[in-house]
C-alpha cells in the first residue's frame, strides 16, 4: 500500500504499525528462543533496535485499550495490564503501579488508561501514577516534584457541561468525561502543586 504512492491514511498507518510490531516480536522471539552458539554475537545497535520496536508495540496495545471498543463483558487480567504498563514505562519519565489483583472489566481499564494519560500531561518532568480499585470505586493518584497546571482541562473532567477545545495531545480530556457519563460515574478531583487524586 505504501509503495503505491498514495497518502498515508490513519488506517494504513495502523496496519503498518501492526506489521512492524509483529516483526519486532518475531525478531525478539528468534533471539530469545532460537538456536544460538557461543561464536555468534549481536551488536548493541541490533539489540536496542529490537527492544525499541517491542516497546513501541506496547504503546499500540495501550492505545487499543484506551481508545478501542470495549464491552462490560470483556475483562483484562492483572498480568496483561501490568505487562502493557511496564513496557510503556520503559524509557519514560513516569512510572506506573497497577493495584487491582482481580480481572477488571475492559471498560474500566479503558477509563483508567485515559485517566493515566491525563495525569501524564501534568507530569512533563516525570512522576509516579498509582491506580487502585475498591469494589466499583477507582482511585488514581499521581505524585511529581512539579505538576503542569492546566485548570481548564481538569475542570472539563467533572462534567460541568462546558465543552473545551483540546489539542490532539489532550484528546483524553475530551473523551474521558463522555465515557464516564456512559457508565454513570462522576469524577472527584483534588490537585495540589505536587499531587493529583482522581476518584470515579
Amino acid at each position: 500500500m505504501q509503495m503505491s504512492g498514495a497518502a498515508l491514511t490513519p488506517e494504513v498507518a495502523l496496519i503498518s504499525d501492526s506489521v512492524e510490531n509483529a516483526n519486532a516480536r518475531i525478531r525478539f522471539f528468534r533471539v530469545a528462543y532460537g538456536m544460538a552458539t557461543a561464536s555468534q554475537s549481536m551488536g548493541r545497535a541490533e539489540i536496542v533496535s529490537i527492544l525499541k520496536a517491542v516497546a513501541q508495540g506496547a504503546r499500540i496495545r495501550f492505545f487499543r485499550v484506551a481508545y478501542g471498543m470495549a464491552s462490560a463483558r470483556q475483562t483484562m487480567g492483572r498480568a496483561e495490564v501490568v505487562s502493557i504498563l511496564k513496557a510503556v514505562a520503559q524509557g519514560a519519565r513516569v512510572s506506573f503501579h497497577w493495584g487491582p489483583l482481580e480481572d477488571v472489566p475492559r471498560t474500566e481499564v479503558r477509563l483508567a488508561f485515559l485517566a493515566l494519560q491525563c495525569f501524564e500531561t501534568a507530569m512533563p518532568y516525570g512522576g509516579r501514577i498509582t491506580m487502585s480499585r475498591e469494589g466499583e470505586l477507582w482511585a488514581i493518584s499521581g505524585t511529581a516534584d512539579k505538576l503542569r497546571q492546566t485548570p481548564a482541562l481538569w475542570a472539563s473532567l467533572q462534567g460541568n457541561g462546558n465543552a473545551i477545545d483540546v489539542s490532539p495531545a489532550e484528546v483524553q480530556f475530551a473523551l474521558l468525561p463522555v465515557l464516564l457519563e456512559e457508565l454513570g460515574r462522576e469524577v472527584s478531583l483534588r490537585m495540589t502543586e505536587q499531587d493529583i487524586l482522581m476518584r470515579f
